[in-house]
Formats: structure tokens, C-alpha cells, sequence
């Protein structure tokens, strides 16, 4: 069976080892060494999708998973997408949290239901203020590509 590379971001949070499966980054490196690229500090909030929790995550978070089956989003069965949340104060800035979509369902591959997610602290708005996020029905998403 063929080894098949799925890239991944992994971080420890509270009580989940899981990692998040991501498209392919914009820049992986060279064939001898993928994970041999200059790090940006770029970060982007992405929802885990066993747990719920939304936090902050880079390139250095970036790792590969090889193994027997295919990327799942060049097989198209999973989409990266983003929602945006605004703040407690309202101050207008939105952000963007990243999460992976189920392609065949339409919805967000999170196994805790929306009124369960919990953001990280260090998700917060451009003002630095905490979010505040009103789960819905229909959440309004788009389209993503990776951000690092």
C-alpha cells in the first residue's frame, strides 16, 4: 500500500491530542526536507474539531501524517472554511476562525455541537478584546485557503 502525505497541525490543548487535518500550506519546504522552511510568525485561530476549542496555531504547528489513505482534501471529502466572530465590545473587527467542513454533509466536521465550542483566550479581536460568539442554526462560512 502506498504512503500518502495528509498534512496536519498539532498542538496540545486541554485533554485533546488530536491534530487538525489542513490543506497543503503555501510553502512545504523541498522534497528532502518539507518542514525545512523559514517559520513566519503568521497565526490563525483554528477550531479542533474533536474537542471544540478554537485557539491559535502557525507554521510551526505544521507536521505531516503519512500514511495509507489520501489527503481528504484532494479527495474533496473535507473543505477548510472560516466563520467570523466579533467581539464583546463590538468594536466591528471580525475574526476568522478556521474550521474543516465535511464536504458530503455541508457541515462542520466538529464533533461537539456549536453551543459547546470554547475559544482560547488568545483568540481575541484586532482591539485585543475577548470574542463573543453566538451559536446559530446556519453559521454563515467561506471558503479558506491555508493562511501560512
Amino acid at each position: 500500500m502506498p504512503n500518502h502525505i495528509r498534512w496536519v497541525l498539532r498542538q496540545e490543548h486541554p485533554n485533546c491530542p488530536a491534530y487538525i487535518p489542513v490543506p497543503v500550506p503555501k510553502q512545504t519546504g523541498t522534497i528532502e526536507d518539507p518542514l525545512g522552511i523559514p517559520k513566519d510568525v503568521t497565526e490563525a485561530a483554528f477550531l479542533c474539531s474533536e474537542c471544540g476549542f478554537a485557539t491559535l496555531y502557525s507554521q510551526l504547528h505544521l507536521d505531516r501524517d503519512i500514511g495509507g489513505t489520501l489527503d481528504p482534501y484532494l479527495e474533496n471529502r473535507l473543505a477548510l472554511v472560516y466563520l467570523e466572530v466579533g467581539c464583546v465590545s463590538n468594536c466591528g473587527s471580525l475574526t476568522k476562525i478556521h474550521a474543516v467542513l465535511d464536504v458530503a454533509t455541508g457541515n462542520f466536521a466538529a464533533k461537539k455541537p456549536m453551543q459547546q465550542w470554547v475559544f482560547d483566550e488568545r483568540v481575541t479581536c484586532e482591539c485585543g478584546l475577548p470574542l463573543l460568539f453566538y451559536p446559530a442554526e446556519f453559521q454563515s462560512r467561506y471558503s479558506a485557503e491555508m493562511p501560512f
